[in-house]
């Protein structure tokens, strides 16, 4: 996971604080080996070790950067509502998990699924909640409009 020390109560992270096990991803690998010839494996060492980059090296950081936003797989997803739904969708490269929702600024980055949801929920907090009461007024408006007869097809009284 990780560093321990998080910037927010949630437990978002900076990505850099992932570069050690990021160094040890194929995809991660594959990328500074294309766009650093010759010095991918300094870059590597540097990364997987924690240590700062040289300043002929801090591209790393962009191309770490593009991978993650770029590469991610979608985790789950949470239903919000706003002047219409929207989908907020948890993400994850490897160890990093971030949240995405259309029309807002990214948030993350998190070392677990439960830290990325919880912060998708402090965010979008309204927008979850009103969703949720509104699918349940709508639930129950649509039990009110069933049918009025019974299973034998009997009038109810």
């Amino acid at each position: 996971m990780g560093a321990e020390n998080s910037s927010s109560w949630w437990g978002e992270e900076e990505l850099e604080s992932f570069y050690p096990e990021l160094a040890k991803d194929p995809r991660v690998v594959a990328a500074l080996e294309e766009d650093f010839p010759g010095a991918a494996a300094e870059i590597l060492a540097r990364l997987a070790s924690g240590e700062a980059l040289d300043d002929s090296e801090l591209g790393a950081h962009d191309t770490i950067h593009n991978l993650v936003r770029n590469e991610s797989e979608q985790v789950t997803d949470l239903d919000g509502m706003g002047d219409e739904a929207f989908n907020i969708f948890i993400l994850q490269f490897g160890p990093v998990y971030w949240v995405q929702a259309p029309e807002f600024d990214n948030i993350g980055y998190f070392g677990s699924l439960k830290d990325a949801i919880s912060a998708a929920e402090a965010n979008y907090e309204g927008n979850i909640s009103d969703f949720d009461e509104d699918e349940e007024e709508g639930e129950e408006e649509e039990e009110e409009d069933e049918d009025p007869e019974d299973p034998a097809g009997n009038p109810k009284p």
